[in-house]
């Protein structure tokens, strides 16, 4: 089988260590898929009714598109940084 070679290249491997590292990023368990505007009711309804664990879980429910995914990986890792920001500040109080 051929594969081109840019498969090969550091910037398909960082692309592949990215990929695999969002397939088991979590999400928590009361995460509100209603309050992202973005997503429609379709999607709201799926997520809600299955409640992934995982964005790869998330990423193979019928219906979520790729988009999808993306806006949700943009909302979790903004949701990372306001924790990491609020248990930051309430560490130097």
């Amino acid at each position: 089988m051929f594969f081109p070679a840019c498969w090969n290249s550091p910037l398909a491997e960082k692309m592949a260590v990215k990929m695999k590292k969002n397939e088991d990023r979590k999400i928590p368990d009361n995460f509100d898929y209603d309050k992202i505007n973005s997503f429609s009711a379709e999607t709201k309804s799926r997520l809600n009714s299955v409640r992934p664990e995982t964005l790869g879980q998330a990423s193979r429910i019928t219906g979520i598109k790729p988009s999808d995914i993306a806006i949700l990986t943009v909302y979790l890792e903004k949701r990372r940084k306001e924790n990491k920001k609020a248990v930051s500040a309430h560490g130097k109080q």
